[in-house]
């Protein structure tokens, strides 16, 4: 991020969504600060293409 000021967020979740990301932020060594600022970033700018390819290779069609 190119600003280094930091604001907080405040959210409640329920506790079995916390207990998971609690195991999730034990298993990958990361503070809550940056597990939320990545799931942050990648919901406001998904690197995923929307595009859909579909893949007609071996296909046909019937009509009736």
């Amino acid at each position: 991020m190119p600003n280094d000021e930091k604001k907080g967020i405040t959210v409640k979740v329920d506790a079995e969504l916390h207990a998971e990301v609690r195991q999730y932020l034990e298993k990958h060594q990361i503070t809550m600060a940056e597990f939320v600022a990545q799931a942050l970033c990648d919901e406001l700018h998904p690197q995923v293409s929307a595009r859909e390819d579909k893949d007609m290779g071996n296909m046909r069609t019937m009509a009736f």
